[in-house]
Parts: structure tokens; sequence; C-alpha cells
């Protein structure tokens, strides 16, 4: 009996420490769908966004927040600042933008005494999602 009761108060407590432990995690993680939805606005998230969101997280999220000043500058509204064209372009290699005499990569590239990492295998499509996730 005395075993029974141990047993029963093991998982007792595993329980209620798992349900902590999921009640703490934010919605997106909790959800196993393929789409995550924006508990604020309950509207499903497009691929392109998760997407860039992964994408983000794996290649820029150590330098950049889209909305926050980190070791590199905030990313939100950098879509409507600079061209496309030239965002793949200094995404992929700003080291080659900037010795190639780009006046706009040379002043940027004055931001910071770091030198951006170079994505040269993002396609062209991987930078659009990316620039989605930064935009919404």
């Amino acid at each position: 009996m005395r075993l029974f009761f141990s047993f029963f108060s093991f998982f007792f407590v595993l329980s209620i420490c798992s349900l902590l432990y999921f009640l703490n995690l934010p919605a997106e993680d909790i959800l196993t769908t393929n789409q995550t939805i924006d508990i604020a606005l309950a509207t499903p998230k497009s691929a392109e966004y998760l997407s860039g969101k992964k994408l983000f997280n794996m290649n820029c999220a150590a330098c950049h927040h889209p909305t926050k000043e980190l070791l590199g500058p905030a990313l939100n509204g950098v879509s409507e600042k600079y061209e496309k064209d030239w965002l793949y372009s200094w995404i992929k290699n700003n080291t080659a933008l900037v010795t190639s005499g780009d006046a706009l990569a040379i002043k940027i590239s004055q931001y910071s005494p770091t030198t951006m990492n170079a994505f040269p295998l993002l396609s062209d499509a991987e930078i659009d999602d990316i620039l989605v996730y930064i935009e919404e």
C-alpha cells in the first residue's frame, strides 16, 4: 500500500509540474499544428512568416531583433528604406558590396565596428520570408 501511495504521489507531483510548465510557455510553443496563431488577433500566420521566423532565429537573431537594437540595428522597416535587390546583395555578401564602392553599403558598414556575417546560401525567397517576419 505504501508503494502505491509513493507512485501516486510521484505522478501527481509530475502532473502538476508539467501543467505549470505548459502554462508558462508562449502559446506558439504549445500548439502542434503547422501554423501558430496570434492569440491577440486570432489570425493564423502565413507560411512565409513562419519560414521567415525560423530563418531569422537561425541566422539573424544573434545580432538583430525586429524592433530592438542589439549588436546590430533593429530591422523593422528595413524593406521600406532599401531596395529589395540591394538588400539581397547586402545580406548575401555585405563585404563585397562595401569593397565594390557602394556608398550606402560603406555608410552602413560604419554603424558598428563588427562586420556583419555574409549569408551567401540564403535564396532571395528565403530573404523575402525573413523580411515578411521582420515587418510583421
